[in-house]
């Protein structure tokens, strides 16, 4: 307000008036209306060496890193939020067209608040724009379970049905920790959507937590977290090997079952490490059950819960819990029992 006991020339008026009209000013292009603009490009020569900006696809690389950085239970654009819902390509779009994505994310970079994205990920919304925000088929972000089918398996390629679930659910996705109905944290490793749903970068392990804490020194990080032992070393490359290989949910048909010369070693026991171990290992197995080697199976095998549970037959209730093995897999421990179980 201009004092009114004393006469102002027109310059304290002017500054006067700045003081007050200028930052409302401000605010007023800071809102969600944008004129269009020339956006700057990016220097090239300033982003990593791994960052492919040739791949804008929306369901796999935009829409992740919308929801990591924006919309996830921890950020600010979530669902309901009173600040703008961006969980949908519907609801992204909306603020594309008038401009303020823009604004916000690559001019004036003050969104997300805490800090603007990375060189790369600024790269990759700036390419995706360029090209008219596309969706994937004008829909929404990816479908809770999409399945690309490939054919037959091939051994050089990780498929997140037959090679990375199997691990997630008997190591993760359980009660109390990072099930459907838990999602401690924010993470849900019962269902492809749900493990590249937040802190996940497709080709970037080091940069996923979901492998990040796998590795981790601190005993207070790692996961599993004690007393639950820790992912095998194969387990861990499987996973790997999947995040660099793009982090897809391709299937395969692995082909006939093959149930003769079953071996303990070479069929049964993996089929435990990668879908059982999980739950029935360190100092506090689930229903007091451990199963990590021979002896703990084969009594399983002589009291009739092992195929009883498998099968769910006889009163035993289906294990997994997540559901049943494949049929080639029980098939396959079927032949193994049938034959005298042997350790072999």
């Amino acid at each position: 307000m201009i004092p009114s006991n004393r006469s102002v020339d027109f310059l304290e008026v002017m500054e006067l008036r700045g003081r007050y009209l200028i930052p409302l000013a401000f605010l007023t292009l800071a809102s969600c209306t944008f004129d269009d603009e020339i956006i700057e490009e990016l220097d090239s020569s300033i982003l990593p060496v791994d960052c492919d900006t040739s791949n804008y696809d929306y369901n796999t690389v935009i829409y992740p890193l919308i929801q990591n950085q924006c919309s996830s239970t921890q950020a600010c654009h979530g669902a309901g939020s009173v600040f703008g819902e961006i969980t949908t390509f519907e609801n992204i779009t909306s603020y594309v067209d008038n401009g303020s994505f823009e604004k916000r994310v690559l001019i004036d970079q003050d969104m997300p608040p805490a800090a603007p994205l990375s060189d790369c990920d600024q790269e990759l919304i700036r390419s995706w724009l360029t090209k008219g925000a596309p969706g994937n088929n004008d829909s929404d972000p990816p479908d809770p379970d999409p399945v690309l089918d490939t054919g037959d398996c091939d051994p050089d390629v990780i498929y997140f049905g037959k090679d990375v679930l199997p691990i997630l659910q008997s190591n993760c996705a359980l009660s109390g920790c990072h099930d459907a109905n838990t999602a401690e944290d924010g993470f849900d490793f019962s269902t492809y959507e749900g493990t590249i749903k937040k802190d996940f970068k497709p080709g970037d392990p080091e940069d996923s937590e979901m492998y990040e804490v796998l590795v981790e020194d601190d005993h207070d990080d790692i996961m599993p977290p004690p007393p639950m032992d820790p992912l095998s070393a194969e387990q861990i490359q499987i996973i790997y090997d999947w995040i660099i290989q793009g982090g897809e949910d391709l299937s395969c048909d692995p082909g006939s079952c093959n149930t003769e010369d079953v071996t303990f070693s070479g069929v049964v026991l993996p089929i435990i490490e990668n879908k059982c171990k999980g739950c029935h290992s360190g100092t506090a197995p689930q229903g007091n059950v451990l199963l990590t080697n021979y002896d703990q199976t084969k009594a399983l095998v002589d009291d009739g819960s092992l195929m009883g549970t498998l099968n769910n037959t006889g009163g035993y209730a289906v294990m997994p819990p997540a559901g049943k093995l494949p049929d080639c897999e029980i098939q396959q421990i079927e032949a193994w029992v049938n034959n005298g179980a042997s350790n072999n």
